[in-house]
């Protein structure tokens, strides 16, 4: 009898982070069945604890892409999504490399899809997989709404259903599910946001292609939430440090800004680099 199988791209990106991306991967390949096929795309911008190495040794399946070191989180998924491109996949499944899945997380998103394909009557649903804080027991990484019609990080974390998707504005990018057909329409992540906003961008861009942002039913896995680090280096710290990757990139905020709030760009820019400079200063 001819099984069908269901297969699945892979995509993630690390940085020095050994530990937790074997454990991720571990994770991932305990879901594999004959039904379910994993084709990992792994960027490794340029670890220096062994990762990829690790990584080979004991997944010697997965296709390890080198970075340079400064792709980041954007950067780093883009160039693994660039590599899954051209093979042949039903899924792409956007994973953090500091997630751990739970069992049949994978399955229960694939459901999640079908069924709401089958309720929606279309297939231009992306499904979101929820994370919880396993330290705090919090949700860490969700789907969201917007809260604000003028102000597009003006946003509501949305809890998940027990038994149903639930529909969002745009999305965390920790785990997600993107079927072929819409990655083919919309594309993947924007060059334009090297490590933040690339997530929450998509899922924008997946609503205007006439696509859905579905949360899933339950929690997906755990995936401690970033911590906010103060800097006490005085406005001109701050400014260099809001300028870089990990900050509020300029250009990438600009980009952001006037895609989604248009002439309203220029206030929102200036209140949003006001009030990370100045009220993070007078702390």
């Amino acid at each position: 009898m001819h099984v069908v199988k269901t297969r699945i791209a892979v995509v993630l990106a690390c940085h020095n982070r050994r530990r937790h991306t074997l454990d991720c991967l571990r994770s991932l390949y305990r879901q594999a069945s004959p039904t379910l096929q994993f084709d990992v795309h792994l960027l490794d911008d340029a670890s220096t604890d062994g990762t990829a190495d690790a990584v080979l040794a004991e997944f010697p399946d997965v296709h390890v892409i080198c970075g340079t070191g400064k792709l980041f989180w954007g950067g780093g998924m883009r160039a693994a999504m660039t590599k899954a491109l051209p093979t042949p996949f039903d899924h792409m499944l956007w994973l953090n490399d500091d997630v751990e899945l739970k069992p049949d997380a994978v399955r229960g998103l694939l459901i999640a899809y079908h069924h709401a394909c089958r309720d929606t009557g279309q297939d231009m649903n992306v499904i979101v997989g929820c994370m919880q804080d396993p330290d705090t027991g919090l949700i860490s990484y969700s789907g969201f709404l917007r809260a604000s019609r003028w102000h597009p990080t003006r946003l509501h974390r949305v809890v998940p259903a027990r038994d149903e998707v639930v529909g969002c504005d745009t999305m965390n990018g920790n785990l997600v599910l993107v079927p072929r057909i819409v990655v083919d329409r919309v594309g993947i992540i924007d060059e334009a946001f090297p490590h933040q906003l690339g997530d929450i961008d998509y899922g924008f861009r997946v609503g205007r292609a006439g696509g859905r942002v579905l949360l899933a039913p339950g929690i997906a896995g755990f995936c401690a939430a970033n911590a906010v680090k103060t800097r006490r280096e005085g406005v001109l710290g701050r400014l260099r440090h809001l300028l870089s990757p990990r900050g509020l990139p300029l250009q990438a905020w600009v980009t952001f800004l006037w895609r989604y709030a248009g002439l309203l760009c220029v206030p929102l820019l200036v209140a949003i680099y006001g009030k990370a400079i100045f009220t993070r200063a007078a702390r």
